[in-house]
């Protein structure tokens, strides 16, 4: 071979290599791309799921919870998906589709919808980033090969069991309870003195026993003259000498001592401090926030808290007013004070209620202190209880045991 020929066989095959190598690269560097965006969409798709099994435990949380007849799982949900986002990117709900609330039936691990609180232990989320939704998660270089976006699915199934024998128990607060006589003995008198020169009494302790049969009590209702207003009763036929003593939360398999946490429906009804004065809802007279004139009372701290709002106090077996100095004032003169997921008092602690859920609907959760054997409805005023009118109405609920089955 020439040495001419020799040289144009050299520079063929660099220039085959430099072919060769350069498809390489291309194919290597395109292959690189497409694993980029493979595990971009893998931990796209395990936080999907993450947020997925979190929703469906948070809203099965709440089932039992019913606003206008309707299970506040929705809300709970809600709550959780708003606070997260699948690499970058919001999730868009369909309501109808992507929450149903249901019975699991462990045993032949199968969950129908049913939308009957009393009956439903469990909630379905299938969650979605959806291109049609506008929560595609957009590719990195997926561009580069028409694809500007790819969809996720995830599924979950949380089911809620129970140690009580009954998860629900149905309230009566009348106005005229005052917190701070909550396990005190007959005659105990609070606001002594006061400027309307007034004071309350502990009377008869009265325990309800949490269902709605025994709460209503239509029969010992005395309408005012006017009949202007529908929760504008006569609490002195109702109650006779119970004074102003509070509501003591009663009921077959309501042992405090046995929940670790609790919720409350959104509650109903109407309350005032005085017969002429303005009606307030459970979360009170929010423009008024007020407390009690004697500050910390027979063991019970003072709270900051809207005027009529449904308030509570959680104690032990004993005495409060013989366990020392009374817990921190706890303070609920703001809305957003009163926006909390998650409270925890502390025993003889005096606590907000109101309507027992956020502003955007998710049910709020109170955690039993230890050492809780008893817990105690009020409302909230600042002297003289007695001459208050009007009730609450407001379901408890045990938080059960949430566990995802699916």
């Amino acid at each position: 071979m020439t040495a001419a020929k020799k040289k144009l066989e050299r520079n063929r095959r660099k220039g085959a290599a430099l072919i060769y190598i350069t498809v390489s690269m291309t194919t290597f560097a395109a292959m690189a791309m497409v694993a980029v965006d493979l595990g971009r969409m893998q931990v796209a798709k395990e936080e999907l799921q993450a947020v997925a099994d979190a929703a469906a435990r948070y809203g099965v949380a709440g089932v039992k919870n019913r606003t206008s007849g309707n299970s506040a799982a929705l809300q709970n949900v809600k709550r959780v998906v708003a606070e997260n986002k699948v690499a970058g990117m919001p999730i868009i709900m369909v309501d109808s589709d992507d929450v149903t609330v249901g019975v699991w039936n462990s045993s032949n691990k199968t969950f129908t919808p049913n939308t009957d609180t009393s009956v439903a232990n469990a909630v379905k989320v299938a969650l979605s980033c959806q291109t049609g939704r506008g929560s595609g998660v957009p590719v990195i270089f997926g561009g580069m090969f028409g694809k500007q976006t790819f969809d996720l699915e995830a599924n979950s199934i949380a089911m809620i069991s129970f140690t009580t024998s009954r998860d629900s128990y149905d309230y009566t607060v009348p106005a005229t309870s005052n917190p701070w006589l909550a396990g005190m003995p007959s005659g105990t008198s609070a606001n002594n003195p006061n400027p309307a020169g007034n004071p309350d009494y502990a009377g008869t302790e009265y325990v309800d026993d949490g269902t709605t049969s025994s709460t209503q009590f239509t029969s010992s209702y005395s309408m005012p003259s006017s009949g202007s207003n529908p929760y504008a009763y006569n609490h002195a036929s109702r109650y006779q000498n119970k004074m102003a003593s509070p509501i003591k939360a009663g009921g077959s398999g309501m042992n405090v001592n046995s929940i670790s946490t609790l919720t409350f429906d959104s509650a109903t009804g109407g309350a005032s401090n005085g017969p002429t004065c303005v009606w307030s809802g459970p979360d009170g007279q929010t423009d008024w926030v007020i407390s009690n004139y004697k500050g910390n009372e027979n063991g019970k701290s003072d709270i900051r808290a809207p005027i009529n709002s449904l308030i509570a106090v959680f104690l032990d077996d004993n005495n409060p007013s013989t366990q020392g100095t009374a817990p921190t004032t706890l303070d609920f003169s703001s809305a957003s004070s009163r926006d909390f997921t998650t409270l925890s008092p502390q025993l003889r602690q005096t606590f907000f209620i109101g309507d027992g859920r956020t502003s955007t609907g998710e049910v709020q959760r109170f955690v039993v202190p230890r050492g809780a054997t008893r817990l105690y409805f009020g409302t909230m005023d600042g002297w003289e209880w007695n001459n208050n009118a009007g009730e609450f109405y407001t379901s408890l609920h045990a938080v059960g045991r949430v566990t995802t089955v699916k």
